[in-house]
């Protein structure tokens, strides 16, 4: 049997293509499922471009051999003298505006809204996610996210938060999509989730700040078999 969530609302379609690594694929599967229940408002991949900082570019006159060109004995032309340097947040997640619970999840969590107050979300705040493991990969460039980090605060007023996908479904929850092996008989729960939970059993605290298990009960309304 597989499992997937039910989508009680509408969760916008992905091209497995966009993601650059596993990590992010699980990230999307946990936003995914607050999606289908109502928590978020809308979320992007790979959102927008923000620019850093422009390009530097230089004049450079060129001498033409004699007789040439009759009139001008050169021209002046420009090349980059220095790239410019642009950053691009993994997700963007929008929740409603009218007091969700996923505010407080964020509060929990320590996340910060691009405003730099929780309290305060419009549709044009929201938090920006970078998704990052904390296990060795050489793809995972901590130090130059590091500076990304401050330059983004720094010239648009934008926080990225950096989210480790497996130590956030231990504090909060893992998808259901993740949690069980695929083609089993029976629910057969898969190993670096042993410790997690699903929503269905954090409802009663995870969004009060606790993160409490009210049970280990399975909602039927959260897995359709298939």
């Amino acid at each position: 049997m597989n499992y997937q969530i039910v989508k009680k609302f509408p969760v916008p379609e992905v091209d497995p293509e966009e993601f650059d690594s596993d990590a992010e694929r699980e990230m999307w599967e946990w936003v995914c499922e607050l999606l289908a229940h109502g928590y978020l408002k809308d979320a992007k991949v790979h959102p927008r471009t923000f620019c850093l900082v422009e390009g530097i570019e230089e004049q450079v006159i060129t001498k033409y051999k004699r007789n040439k060109v009759k009139g001008k004995d050169y021209k002046i032309t420009s090349r980059t003298l220095l790239n410019g340097h642009s950053y691009t947040p993994d997700l963007y997640l929008a929740p409603f505006t009218n007091g969700t619970p996923f505010i407080d999840m964020a509060n929990c969590l320590g996340w910060i809204c691009t405003a730099g107050r929780n309290d305060l979300i419009t549709p044009e705040t929201g938090f920006y996610i970078e998704v990052k493991s904390l296990t060795y990969s050489k793809y995972n460039n901590h130090r130059e996210f590091a500076i990304n980090q401050k330059w983004m605060w720094e010239k648009h007023h934008v926080y990225v938060n950096r989210v480790d996908p497996r130590k956030l479904f231990r504090k909060t929850f893992c998808p259901v999509s993740l949690y069980f092996m695929k083609n089993r008989k029976d629910l057969t729960i898969r190993k670096p989730f042993a410790n997690c939970h699903l929503l269905s059993e954090r409802r009663g605290g995870l969004f009060r700040g606790d993160c409490r298990v009210v049970n280990r009960m399975i909602d039927p309304d959260d897995i359709l078999t298939m």
